[in-house]
């Protein structure tokens, strides 16, 4: 697997984790003139996807390969129509 996929995935996963409740919340609406002209935030919201089910605690190193390619494929498949939209 890639380094640069890799990478993404865990930032993915991570960042969610370390945005608390009460600073999403005020978060929004956007305002800021810089992040509101970003051809990402024109496009709208992210599109809703459904991905495979995933095993919930992978046991081997074969079931965690597994598991991150599916995650990926996900992420892919999600954030490809996003900045496609996007024209990025």
């Amino acid at each position: 697997m890639k380094p640069s996929k890799i990478a993404a995935l865990a930032c993915a996963l991570i960042t969610p984790l370390t945005v608390t409740a009460a600073a999403h919340a005020s978060a929004y609406p956007v305002k800021n003139p810089v992040l509101v002209k970003n051809a990402l935030y024109q496009a709208g919201p992210l599109p809703t996807t459904t991905c495979d089910d995933l095993p919930a605690e992978p046991l081997t190193p074969a079931e965690a390969r597994t598991y991150i390619n599916e995650a990926l494929r996900c992420l892919e498949n999600t954030w490809g129509q996003h900045l496609k939209k996007a024209g990025l």
